[in-house]
């Protein structure tokens, strides 16, 4: 035993002081400007073992206050509970670097049982008499059996059955086979009752789904940022890691890069070794994550916004670099995959939104308080996907955050105008001071931009923008607006939104369902009208329209005519009085308070000629 001891360090000052060398190599090449690169790594290149002490009650502690800490925690009570003998079964499912193995390790430790007596890890193939012989051989109350990768046990149907027995949902299962492991003393049958616990890096097939139902399934898969932020705190450990880190992070947000863990160690191995393969490596990552993935953005791009194919095209062949044939290829198979047609219950613009360019939406979900609520496109759209798993709106039309899409306008460098929230509502109750401070910080950091918030829930806009969101009213790049779909609900609205700090103040009279009578449209800088669309369409008078637009031209407020009401509004035209009104109110003179004596208010005017 001392010997083995003596051994073990040796081979840890080997490693100490190799990896010290391999540093000081990395600074030395740091240094020269020009260097040839080998075209590929020397043979037998040691490859040094990063080890730590691993704490497990220390590790806990510090996810609680991660992004990522739900995940963890769920995955350290669940196999706890397993561990301890109180259920039966568990399957852990990620991608390669998540520690699974180590934590699991960790947690034996900690309950202070022995691998052999209390526990055994099974690693790597496993054919189906050797998985029936392990079965046996550990088959007593109080035992663990973990299968690290053994991922075989999947492919053969024999296998996957005995698993099943395994893991039945009884304190004794009976397990058997079709013949005896010969020498091995193995019966054909016997009773198990030890715990089982999967670890797997791959989903499993058709043939195990049922595996799931049997014990507790933990998927522990994290966004690019949770992974991020998890290196930061658990994987950086010298200035190497730390460039690497850099590099990694910026290139994540910039392409909007899955990876792995793995990747974050492949990398920093190279920038060891030799001096241009870190930018080669982030290369072919992100040419490897435009083929990988391209079917997986084009389903969140199905998932985000509502239906409109040249929309979705769009996004897919910008987000991608492919081309609208491989988008036509990708939207058969992820319709095959739902299970639903294309046309929606509710119609939506076939080209969006005509007043504005791009939408965004860091929160999902909302509910109904006025009448324009009631025929709402975007909880006809969101409930389509309802129990869709891993879409966005999997849960319906909830109101909840997507802080993932934050930083979304910042990676579009061209100006647009985004309209915030299309599928919610910037100001509901459901959404916290805190989090829209930083959807306001987002857009505030977004000067290229012109950002569109609409509401109906006026009272809190006006609350919140003459309190705690006041530093973001008077934003030169953000309208903040308001709904006015009748007298009742709608007119009161825009005292409310005029008795704000906001620089540039708009109505949406979309859907208009009367006419709204004589309306003060003092500092109201934009008017846009519109009917209602789809299968049951609200009709809008023409009197009604011409009305608005008439006190817009005498009150001097941009008017822009969005559609008429109609199943199908696109068939109808957008022709008023036999033109088309695209008008916007000017950004430039949004500099005075009075804006209407300084003309702040005149309008670009986009008249067809007839």
């Amino acid at each position: 035993m001392q010997n083995c001891s003596e051994n073990h360090q040796t081979k840890d000052k080997s490693a100490i002081s190799m990896s010290k060398e391999l540093i000081d190599l990395s600074a030395v090449l740091q240094s020269i400007e020009d260097i040839e690169v080998e075209e590929s790594y020397p043979e037998n290149e040691p490859i040094i073992e990063q080890k730590q002490v691993f704490d497990i009650d220390e590790f806990t502690n510090s996810v609680a206050k991660l992004n990522c800490g739900q995940k963890y925690l769920k995955l350290i009570s669940e196999l706890n509970i397993v561990i301890q003998g109180k259920h039966h079964f568990a399957i852990v499912k990620s991608k390669p670097g998540y520690a699974k193995t180590t934590i699991i390790r960790e947690l034996f430790r900690k309950h202070k049982m022995e691998e052999g007596k209390n526990f055994i890890i099974i690693s790597g193939f496993i054919t189906t008499k050797r998985l029936f012989e392990k079965l046996y051989e550990y088959r007593e109350k109080g035992m663990v059996i973990v299968f690290d990768d053994c991922d075989s046990v999947f492919d053969d149907l024999k296998a996957a059955n005995l698993l099943k027995s395994a893991t039945d949902d009884k304190q004794v299962r009976r397990i058997c086979y079709e013949t005896t492991v010969k020498g091995k003393g193995t019966p054909q049958e016997y009773n198990f009752e030890a715990g089982v616990i999967i670890l797997t890096n791959t989903a499993l097939g058709k043939k195990n789904l049922a595996l799931k139902d049997r014990g507790f399934y933990i998927e522990l898969e994290l966004t690019t940022r949770e992974k991020i932020e998890y290196i930061q705190k658990f994987l950086l450990k010298d200035d190497t890691d730390q460039f690497v880190y850099d590099q990694l992070r910026d290139e994540a947000n910039r392409y909007e890069l899955e990876f792995s863990f793995r990747t974050f160690k492949q990398l920093k191995l190279r920038s060891i070794h030799l001096k241009e393969s870190l930018p080669q490596a982030l290369k072919e990552l992100r040419v490897n994550q435009q083929e990988d993935s391209s079917k997986d953005i084009l389903r969140q791009i199905m998932a985000e916004f509502p239906y409109n194919k040249k929309g979705w095209i769009n996004h897919f062949t910008e987000r991608t670099g492919k081309k609208e044939r491989r988008f036509y290829d990708l939207k058969k198979e992820i319709l095959n995959d739902l299970k639903f047609s294309p046309t929606p219950k509710a119609t939506t613009p076939k080209k969006g939104i005509e007043w504005t360019d791009e939408t965004w939406n860091p929160m999902r979900g909302c509910s109904k308080i006025s009448p324009g609520c009631k025929n709402c496109y975007a909880e006809t759209f969101a409930k389509r996907f309802e129990g869709v798993k891993g879409n966005a709106y999997e849960k319906g039309f909830i109101p909840r955050v997507a802080p993932d899409l934050l930083d979304q306008p910042k990676k579009w460098k061209k100006p647009k105008k985004i309209l915030v929230n299309s599928m919610s509502d910037f100001f509901h109750e459901s959404f916290t001071v805190e989090y829209l401070t930083e959807v306001c910080e987002v857009m505030k950091s977004c000067p290229q931009h012109t950002f569109q918030v609409l509401t109906k829930r006026a009272s809190r806009l006006h609350y919140l923008l003459n309190n705690d969101l006041k530093e973001y009213a008077g934003l030169r790049n953000v309208w903040w607006g308001v709904s006015v779909e009748d007298q009742r609900y709608g007119v009161p609205r825009i005292e409310l939104l005029r008795d704000t700090p906001a620089k540039v103040k708009f109505l949406s009279c979309e859907p208009l369902l009367e006419n709204l009578g004589e309306l003060n449209l003092k500092d109201i800088d934009w008017v846009i009208v519109g009917g209602e669309s789809g299968t049951n369409f609200r009709k809008m008078d023409e009197a009604w329209v011409q009305s608005v637009l008439r006190q817009c031209e005498e009150q001097k407020s941009a008017f822009f005519f969005k559609q008429w009401a109609g199943r199908s509004p696109k068939k109808l035209g957008r022709l008023l009085n036999g033109r088309e009104y695209n008008n916007f109110p000017q950004m430039a003179d949004f500099t005075s308070s009075n804006a209407a004596e300084n003309c702040s208010r005149i309008y670009i005017d986009t008249e067809v000629e007839e």
